[in-house]
Formats: structure tokens, C-alpha cells, sequence
């Protein structure tokens, strides 16, 4: 097709059509940022829940053996263990007496004394020990974990530290729901086990049942208010329901309370980012990337929000990081190479923004912008401008929508109403409002 004015189909937005759609994109935010989920829905990398603690309430049988025999070692008076069995695998004796041989001090002569059972709470102790032993073994053994666990269920069934056993365990292999329900019977059973209230939390924050999130997180906070992670699924949960004063509050908690911690600022900055506060946002991302240069969440937002502000070198930077930290092929990287293209399309780089919008397309991104922006790269304006028109409609929020879509219609000629698209994309981004376009048409 020629470079003279391109004809109108039907189905192209009018120019009042164009300028109707102002007042709708100026209340909207444009693109979507980029959020990792890691442990709990959140950037913290979350540290695995403490082992059930061990409160004997009298001395380990095998003291209590060894208190026994005075002047000559004990008989050994069962049939020896020849096939490996677990402890875990020997039935439970809840009321018989032992037998053990010793000599009295005061002859030779060989005495059975019996001796009180171990009682069911140093039992219950036992098996907690055997869960706590094989949860820590390296690898874990989770199974041999959770029959100790449910054993010391079986033994009390009113002791919380055995379902908390549990859900450390559910947690660890992320078996979310199972690690709900028993973190749920934990915090019935003992209400001051903070530790299980924080991962309880963090179960609800997988589930996105963010309102019982919310509650339990208050909990673990009341309970242990030095401990961060209780401040970092709180707000969380808070971000999640919208509600963000409060979500930025429980947050400034946590980092007061662990200043290190890297994933708290990214948190913080894509709290701020999703109001559209982008200038805010920017030092917590810097501050996570001063603690931790390769955090792909920081990475991946501070390049967005730079994005947003219109700083296109430092987002290019922060989206070519991001790359280079992780596997260039992982399906992850789809989304920030969609951004990296709108990043070279704005800057003109044609050859660069096609690379980075066909290996978006080639690990499975549906973005409509990737595929519009391929079309204006191949000079195929006409299909490009049906395209983006539909995409504006559809997202009158998105500046680079609006943006692409001037470029085309002003491949037609129709600069007047090509001007109308960078007046939406103005309204939208006031930064965008007179910046050069790309001359790759």
C-alpha cells in the first residue's frame, strides 16, 4: 500500500469515538506490573516454621536405665533387632511395666525391679523427636516426619504441637491445604503458638482467603510483635484486599524490624506501584537492589516503574538484568521481554524490539501489543491500527496502546487524528505528552 492517505474502514474508531474514550483512560492505570510470588504470595523469602518444641516431663528412659544398674551392666534380657524395623513401626504400650535386671549394692544377687511405664506425654515427646529428626535429616524425610507426627497425635490428641508438626511439614512441600487444616487445629488447640498463626496466614495468603489471612496475621503480630514475617503477611494480606494504608504501615513495621531483608522493600515499592505512585516506588526498588543486585521481583518492577516515568535507558537496563539473571528461555521472562520491545519501540530500535516481541510470542505471551507491535515492525500499518484499536477499547489505561496506535493512523496520514491517540496517551501519562515518536514507519 502507497504512503497516501489510508481509507477508513467501517470498523476503525471514529474521531469522535477516539476523543469519548479520553475521559475513560484518564481513570485508569496502564500496564500491568510484574509480580513474583514467592513463599506466601510476597518477595520475602519466607524461612521454614520451628520444629514442635520438646518438654519432657521426666528422664529419657534411657537414664533412667542407666540411674537402675549399680555395679554390673543389665542383662539383656529381649530377642536383639535384626530387621532394621523404625521405631516408628513397634506398637504403642500404654500401661505395661518394664523389667529391668540390675544388682543392688549391697549383694550379688541378681533383683528384677519394675519400673512405671514412660508416661504418655514422654511417648508423645518421643515421637515429636523422631518427626522433628527426620524433617531436619538431609534430604527430609517426610514421610518418616509425618508418622511420627500423627503418632504423637494418636498418643494426645489435644497436644497442638503434633498438628503443628504437621503443618511444618504440609508447608515445606507445599501441600498448602493440609498444612491449613493442621495449622487451623494448632492455633485452636494453643492460641499462643505464634509460629503457628504466622504460617497459618501464610496458608490462607496461598488460598487467597486473604480476609482469614488478615486475622490470623494479626494474631502472630500480638503474640511475637518483634518478629517481621507476622508484619510481612499482615500487609501482605492488607495489599491483597486493597486495602494499602494499612499494607504500607504493617510493612514499615517489618523493615524497621529487619532492615535487610530485601524482599520487604520490593514489596513496599510494588505496593506504591500498583496505586500509580511510580516516583515513590522507585527508592524501595533501588533498596532492594542495593541489598540484592539479581532479585528478579525487584528487577522485573523497578523496570516498569522507570518504564512509567518515562526513563527508558534505566528501564532498559533493569529488564537487561533481569534477563541475563535468569534462564533466557524460562516462560517467565515472557512478560519482561514484552516490556523490554515497548522499550526499544519507543526508543526507535526497530531490529531490537522484533527480537524481543518474537521470543515473548515464542514462550507463550498473548500480549495483543506484542503481536500489534510485530506488525508495525513488518511496516503492516493497516493491521496493526485494527488491532490496537480493539486494544484500546478494551484497555483505555494503556498509554503505549494509545501510543502505537497514533503511529499507525499517522502512517496513513491522518495526523489530526493521529494526534487524538498521543492526546489519550498524554491524558493517561502525562510524561508521554510530546516525546518523539519512533521513526522506523
Amino acid at each position: 500500500m502507497g504512503r497516501g492517505r489510508v481509507p477508513c474502514p467501517s470498523n476503525f474508531i471514529s474521531l469522535h469515538k477516539l476523543i469519548s474514550l479520553v475521559i475513560v483512560a484518564a481513570s485508569l492505570l496502564g500496564t500491568s506490573i510484574y509480580a513474583q510470588d514467592i513463599e506466601g504470595g510476597t518477595g520475602v523469602i519466607i524461612a521454614p516454621p520451628k520444629n514442635p518444641v520438646i518438654r519432657r516431663r521426666s528422664a529419657p528412659r534411657a537414664a533412667q536405665q542407666s540411674r537402675s544398674a549399680q555395679s554390673k551392666p543389665p542383662q539383656n534380657t529381649g530377642a536383639a533387632n535384626t530387621n532394621n524395623a523404625s521405631p516408628l513401626d513397634k506398637p504403642i504400650d500404654h500401661g505395661s511395666a518394664q523389667l529391668i535386671t540390675s544388682v543392688t549394692p549391697k549383694s550379688d544377687e541378681r533383683t528384677t525391679i519394675a519400673q512405671p511405664a514412660t508416661s504418655i506425654a514422654d511417648q508423645v515427646d518421643e515421637a515429636l523427636e523422631q518427626g522433628n529428626a527426620a524433617r531436619d535429616a538431609d534430604p527430609p524425610r517426610y514421610a518418616e516426619a509425618e508418622r511420627a507426627y500423627k503418632k504423637a497425635a494418636a498418643l494426645d490428641a489435644r497436644d497442638a504441637r503434633a498438628y503443628a508438626g504437621l503443618g511444618n511439614i504440609y508447608y515445606d512441600q507445599r501441600s498448602y491445604a493440609e498444612a491449613e487444616n493442621n495449622f487451623r487445629l494448632a492455633t485452636e488447640l494453643d492460641a499462643s503458638d505464634a509460629d503457628a498463626h504466622r504460617y497459618l496466614a501464610l496458608t490462607y495468603i496461598k488460598a487467597k482467603k486473604f480476609r482469614e489471612a488478615e486475622q490470623s496475621a494479626k494474631q502472630a503480630v500480638r503474640l511475637e510483635p518483634q518478629n517481621f514475617y507476622g508484619y510481612s503477611a499482615l500487609g501482605w494480606a492488607h495489599f491483597r484486599l486493597k486495602n494499602y494504608p494499612e499494607a504500607e504501615a504493617a510493612y514499615h513495621k517489618a523493615i524497621a524490624l529487619s532492615p535487610q531483608t530485601f524482599g520487604l522493600y520490593s514489596d513496599l515499592g510494588l505496593f506504591l506501584a500498583q496505586q500509580g505512585r511510580y516516583q515513590e516506588a522507585v527508592e524501595p526498588y533501588r533498596k532492594a537492589l542495593e541489598l540484592n543486585a539479581a532479585y528478579a521481583p525487584a528487577l522485573a518492577n523497578y523496570g516498569v516503574v522507570m518504564q512509567k516515568l518515562w526513563k527508558l535507558a534505566e528501564a532498559e537496563d533493569a529488564f537487561v538484568r533481569f534477563l541475563k539473571a535468569n534462564n533466557q528461555d524460562s516462560i517467565k521472562t515472557a512478560p519482561v521481554r514484552s516490556n523490554l520491545a515497548l522499550v526499544y519501540y519507543h526508543q526507535g530500535d526497530r531490529v531490537k524490539a522484533a527480537a524481543q516481541w518474537e521470543a515473548a510470542a515464542r514462550l507463550g505471551s498473548t500480549s495483543p501489543l506484542d503481536r500489534a507491535g510485530q506488525l508495525i515492525v513488518k511496516r503492516r500499518h493497516l493491521d496493526a491500527r485494527v488491532s490496537l484499536e480493539s486494544y484500546v477499547r478494551a484497555n483505555p489505561g494503556d498509554e503505549n496502546g494509545w501510543l502505537m496506535l497514533g503511529d499507525a493512523i499517522a502512517h496513513g496520514g491522518d495526523r489530526k487524528l493521529a494526534q487524538k491517540a498521543y492526546d489519550n496517551a498524554a491524558r493517561v501519562a502525562p510524561l508521554t505528552r510530546g516525546v518523539a515518536r519512533p521513526k522506523m514507519m
